[in-house]
């Protein structure tokens, strides 16, 4: 508060400048002025109470948007670890799957060879009797 130069009135002024910014960059500024003819009147106290009152206001706002914008951005961070996580899940699913489909490949192929080579001996031993039963 500053007194005016004697010669005016007795009077004084008040004044509150106000700059908030949040985290998503929105700004607010305020500037108050009042002229105080009697500072200790109970007008002049409820002026500057108000003044005051509008500052804890703002700052309130700021910080609600604040928290509003780091619960939001955890949010979302969560929700990208859990989609993450189901990313990695569903990759060692399919490294799985295709573990047991190869090794399953693996199997039929064996079996067709055992399969392969019982024929062989089957149609040779089945060879080696009609021969015999020639003889």
């Amino acid at each position: 508060m500053a007194r005016r130069p004697q010669g005016e009135e007795d009077t004084m002024k008040a004044s509150i400048a106000i700059h908030v910014e949040t985290l998503w960059t929105n700004r607010a500024e305020l500037s108050v002025e009042a002229e105080l003819d009697n500072p200790h009147s109970g007008t002049n106290q409820e002026v500057i109470s108000m003044m005051f009152e509008v500052a804890r206001m703002m700052t309130t706002e700021a910080r609600g948007e604040n928290e509003r914008a780091l619960f939001s951005q955890a949010a979302m961070n969560d929700r990208h670890r859990e989609l993450d996580e189901r990313e990695a899940r569903l990759d060692d699913r399919d490294k799985r799957v295709t573990s047991r489909e190869a090794t399953a490949t693996e199997r039929d192929t064996y079996a067709d060879e055992r399969e392969r080579d019982a024929n062989t001996r089957e149609r040779d031993q089945m060879e080696h009797d009609v021969r015999l039963r020639e003889q």
